[in-house]
């Protein structure tokens, strides 16, 4: 057979296949007709090349893709959106402790049941303090207030208070009254009957030689929605009484029967 092939040529049992017959079959139309790998191939200079904008989505074969054909090193987090990534595509066994980082672990991701305590603080009074009750003021009583910075500032939170206050007075018909502040509002007394003082607690009179302790131990079901709250003890006793902590009445230097204590002040939040 002499002469160029045509496209669409029939070769004949008698032709010679040469390179340049073939070359001539080989043609842009061909290939377009054909879509061999759509436009990822095509004809130059004679000769078939791929196009350099390489291979797109539309071009491969439903299922040519598989998990052994992509290697680990092409999977980064910049090629995978975070609307892909979904619990029901991660298996249980794939979610270790090793793979999940300290900081991405909060108290907010955790379901806790209501009352499970989250965090504890306590403030502890190891000095003594005297001082004169006046007719109706309450005295504070120093290092016995604590700023809790909430875990939830949840409204519908609860903050459990205790505590443990040593007390006495220079009088023996008075012991000293305690009540519980939170931020600057009073909280967990009695109900108002006339004049009389409200408070959480009353004490005795120790003795000579003894202090009467003075527990306190309220729920706090309202402490509101602030990220911070802070709760403290004040006291007091009869007007012109004076009111001791952490010691006795007499207060002799005697290793036999005079004692210094502690009082103590401890918060408990609650999740909501």
């Amino acid at each position: 057979m002499a002469g160029a092939v045509n496209t669409g040529y029939t070769f004949l049992d008698t032709d010679v296949i040469t390179s340049t017959k073939m070359n001539n079959i080989i043609d842009e139309t061909v290939m377009t007709s054909y879509a061999i790998i759509g436009s990822t191939l095509a004809v130059s200079d004679g000769k078939l090349r791929v196009n350099t904008s390489g291979i797109t989505a539309n071009e491969l074969a439903t299922g040519s893709v598989t998990t052994t054909a992509i290697l680990d090193a092409n999977v980064t987090t910049a090629k995978i959106a975070d609307s892909n990534v979904t619990t029901a595509k991660i298996a249980d066994s794939n979610v270790t402790t090793a793979k999940i980082a300290d900081s991405n672990v909060t108290l907010a991701k955790l379901s806790l049941p209501s009352g499970f305590p989250v965090q504890v603080d306590q403030a502890v009074k190891t000095d003594i303090q005297a001082f004169t009750s006046n007719a109706s003021d309450w005295e504070d009583i120093t290092d016995l207030s604590i700023t809790l910075t909430r875990a939830f500032a949840s409204a519908s939170g609860k903050v459990l208070i205790q505590g443990v206050v040593n007390t006495d007075t220079n009088n023996g018909s008075f012991g000293v009254a305690i009540r519980i502040q939170r931020d600057g509002v009073t909280i967990g007394v009695g109900d108002a009957d006339g004049v009389r003082q409200r408070a959480t607690s009353l004490g005795a009179h120790g003795g000579s030689y003894g202090a009467f302790p003075i527990a306190i131990n309220f729920l706090d079901t309202s402490p509101g929605s602030n990220a911070t709250v802070t709760y403290k003890l004040q006291a007091r006793s009869g007007n012109t009484v004076t009111n001791y902590i952490n010691r006795d009445n007499n207060d002799s230097d005697s290793s036999n029967f005079t004692y210094r204590t502690i009082s103590t002040l401890t918060v408990t939040e609650l999740a909501p």
